[in-house]
């Protein structure tokens, strides 16, 4: 077409014709009716780097991205209303601060998934002297640093990193070596958020030696259970337990005892040492012994974070 006299050729659009049942607008995406179930997952765990260079998929990665980023600050709402890990996380903190201040060693805290800012600002008021707190998701790395703002904090005392933990570097992201690390993107699953590949970064390329971590292990339990179901409106549904399935912990329940029956002892599965973390992923078969009749049709899983001293989360115990 022609525009204030200058010629402008345009890409042709892509074919109409069952453009609605592609997988994607992409003129050589697959039809649906031709693409099975299963072949719609991706086969291989790919990083963010492969995806945001693929070019089948970049699109695709930068729209979650921003869906992602829009939702997490309303997860992020279930942290700062949990009484428990917000105490004990302050109580290690101040623990972790005052060794190193005995030691006549000035605090720089290098804060992982510093959320709302609330343990960066625990970290200052502690005593830190420097704090650097990176945060993978964009509005909440905005809310921290507005928050931080907001309560007197200045950027001579801490510095905002939006960005992947794994990315960090020396100098251009954290301004020297840190002794103090509290690695905070714990999730549900634990694992889920990328805690070991972050812990090693850190420990590899951005802290002392003898730097103090929070939390500094982690030990996963399991147990098989028999899931059931409530009465719902004074009404028993429980026939329905035959078919449950809950093939990831997403889509599990709350650890509640009238949510299930336990059918055999609890069993350490894991313990990670997150001071020395592990060098590769691995994998385990484990045996349960039951000691109670019933429909094994889930495993419960838990974890308990230890802190630092005698400071611990049991996930179990207050949920």
């Amino acid at each position: 077409f022609v525009k204030n006299r200058e010629t402008f050729q345009c890409l042709p659009a892509p074919e109409k014709k069952h453009q609605q049942e592609r997988l994607t607008n992409l003129p050589y995406a697959s039809p649906l009716h031709r693409v099975h179930p299963k072949d719609m997952l991706p086969t291989q765990l790919l990083t963010p780097f492969q995806a945001e260079n693929d070019y089948h998929l970049k699109d695709t990665y930068n729209y979650m991205t921003v869906q992602a980023d829009i939702a997490i600050p309303k997860r992020h709402f279930k942290y700062l209303e949990d009484t428990v890990r917000r105490k004990q996380y302050t109580k290690a903190i101040e623990i972790a601060i005052k060794k190193l201040q005995n030691e006549n060693k000035d605090v720089r805290a290098l804060h992982l998934g510093c959320g709302a800012g609330l343990m960066t600002m625990h970290l200052l008021d502690k005593g830190a002297h420097h704090v650097t707190a990176c945060e993978r998701w964009l509005y909440q790395a905005m809310a921290c640093k507005e928050n931080l703002l907001n309560n007197g904090f200045c950027d001579d005392q801490v510095k905002v990193i939006y960005k992947r933990p794994t990315d960090l570097s020396l100098l251009a992201d954290v301004p020297v070596y840190c002794n103090l690390f509290l690695n905070d993107i714990i999730d549900d699953g634990l694992l889920s958020s990328g805690l070991i590949p972050s812990t090693k970064h850190c420990l590899q390329n951005l802290l002392l030696p003898d730097c103090i971590v929070l939390p500094s292990s982690a030990t996963v339990f399991a147990q098989a259970i028999e899931i059931k179901s409530r009465n719902i409106c004074g009404l028993d549904v429980s026939a329905m337990d035959l078919y449950r399935s809950h093939p990831t912990y997403s889509a599990g329940v709350p650890i509640d005892p009238d949510s299930y029956r336990a059918l055999s002892k609890p069993k350490e599965i894991w313990h990670f040492d997150l001071g020395n973390p592990p060098e590769a992923s691995d994998q385990k078969f484990v045996d349960f012994e039951f000691t109670k009749d019933g429909t094994f049709n889930a495993v419960l899983f838990w974890y308990e974070l230890h802190l630092i001293e005698d400071v611990k989360i049991d996930q179990r115990r207050y949920e």
